[in-house]
């Protein structure tokens, strides 16, 4: 896997109990200015606001964005389960900006969720590739069918064999 220089992930990434990507998290405004100068942000919002992921993820978006502002080259924005800190009906002002206009800045994002349907829109309309694990429930396979994905073969997909099915936007898909 190739990482560009600048990553900002919230919260950490984990498969099976362990970090895909092992990092200390940053829970702390401190740790966050301290892990912006490194290139590489973990944040845990759980300290900041507790219990209030969608205030976290509005300060983390705006951070995030203007971090991008002030570093050179490509830079990501990786948001793990989105759909708990955001509804499909309500989209923090601070994300929406990041989503929509972070790439004049070189940040693009990267956003996963367990049920496409709970992403917004506005996420939904600028994704370039989607990849998809097993999804069994109807409203959560209508977003893959509209992108060109056969509902019945991510049916199909074996989670215990971590398989997947991944489409671009120009028809390309690859299965692993």
């Amino acid at each position: 896997m190739t990482c560009p220089r600048s990553s900002f992930y919230a919260p950490r990434l984990w498969n099976q109990g362990k970090a895909w990507i092992d990092f200390t998290p940053a829970r702390t405004p401190a740790e966050l200015d301290a892990a912006i100068r490194t290139g590489w942000v973990c944040y845990d919002p759980h300290e900041m606001f507790p219990g209030d992921l969608e205030r976290a993820i509005t300060y983390f978006s705006r951070l995030a964005l203007e971090a991008a502002k002030r570093m050179p080259g490509r830079k990501f924005v990786v948001i793990d389960e989105l759909g708990w800190s955001v509804s499909g009906h309500k989209l923090p002002f601070p994300l929406k900006q990041t989503v929509q206009s972070g790439r004049r800045w070189g940040l693009d994002g990267v956003f996963m969720g367990q049920q496409p349907n709970e992403l917004h829109n506005t996420i939904r309309c600028q994704l370039t590739e989607v990849v998809c694990f097993q999804l069994t429930d109807e409203r959560a396979l209508e977003f893959p069918r509209k992108f060109g994905f056969d509902p019945e073969a991510i049916r199909a997909l074996d989670p215990a064999k971590h398989q997947f099915i991944c489409r671009n936007n120009r028809g390309g898909e690859q299965r692993g």
